[in-house]
């Protein structure tokens, strides 16, 4: 059994201030709006309650909160058990950091000191992968995947290679192989996800967007064949490919929206209906 580590670091204003990696609340604003898009699939209500009351509570020391697990409960009325888990699950994600912290005046344990990490350090991590395999990826699709046809670029489906790409997980597998056979490297798969997500972000739709798989890959497939059929006349390939890919699957989410609203007013009217005969009766 391996013997529990000691903690060394001890609260106090010099701490907080050298654990602090922002300088700005502007920053701070900024890297929580991030990862609320980021992983808006991952977070449910609770979790983003707390990294909000964790923003609110970090202004002293710019992105450094030290308020208790029982205190935070409170603020969003939920346990110190479950706070301690939604911290659990913020740092797995790499948005936070706890840092176990003494007290000086007895060298007792106190709150420990949560961090709000900077984007630059998640993204990093994430986009992460072998130098050759990356230099492979780069030469490949400047090489085969953009070619100049009277100054308009097209995207042409590829199957050089059918080594697979690392991918980070919160992608899904079915989107992640349509989009590799188009662009196979990591950073341009990842950025067309973004896309998906931030049309499910401002679409507002009231469903997970782990179960739009579907309607993310049909975004894909219709974008690409507009741009081969040289519907779009403005940018290269890939930047009109993100700006189509948006809109599309902003329109497709509109779309569904409106059908499982007038799918619900269907059946409210139906039992009205139903309801009214009853009394007729």
């Amino acid at each position: 059994m391996k013997k529990k580590k000691g903690i060394t670091i001890i609260a106090s204003e010099q701490t907080y201030r050298n654990l602090s990696p922002f300088k700005t609340i502007e920053q701070l604003n900024e890297a929580v709006r991030h990862y609320r898009e980021q992983f808006c699939d991952q977070l449910n209500k609770t979790q983003l309650s707390v990294l909000d009351v964790l923003k609110c509570h970090s202004a002293k020391y710019t992105g450094v909160s030290f308020l208790t697990k029982a205190s935070i409960g409170k603020l969003v009325d939920k346990s110190r058990a479950t706070v301690i888990r939604v911290c659990k699950h913020l740092e797995e994600l790499g948005v936070i950091k706890q840092y176990d912290m003494k007290r000086s005046s007895d060298m007792q344990q106190t709150a420990c000191a949560i961090v709000i990490q900077p984007i630059i350090e998640r993204v990093q991590e994430q986009t992460k992968i072998d130098n050759a395999t990356q230099e492979a990826a780069e030469m490949q699709h400047q090489k085969t995947l953009h070619k100049t046809t009277n100054n308009n670029k097209v995207i042409r489906k590829e199957s050089v290679t059918n080594k697979p790409i690392p991918m980070p997980k919160f992608i899904p597998s079915e989107f992640a192989e349509l989009a590799s056979q188009y662009y196979n490297d990591t950073k341009t798969v990842f950025e067309l996800w973004g896309k998906v997500r931030l049309a499910y972000i401002h679409s507002k739709i009231d469903q997970p967007l782990g179960e739009l798989t579907t309607v993310a890959v049909a975004a894909f497939r219709e974008s690409v064949a507009a741009i081969k059929l040289r519907e779009l006349r403005k940018g290269s390939s890939l930047d009109s490919l993100r700006g189509y890919l948006y809109g599309t699957m902003r329109k497709m989410l509109f779309n569904r929206a409106l059908d499982i609203k007038a799918g619900k007013c269907n059946l409210f009217k139906l039992f009205g209906d139903v309801l009214k005969s009853e009394i007729n009766s």
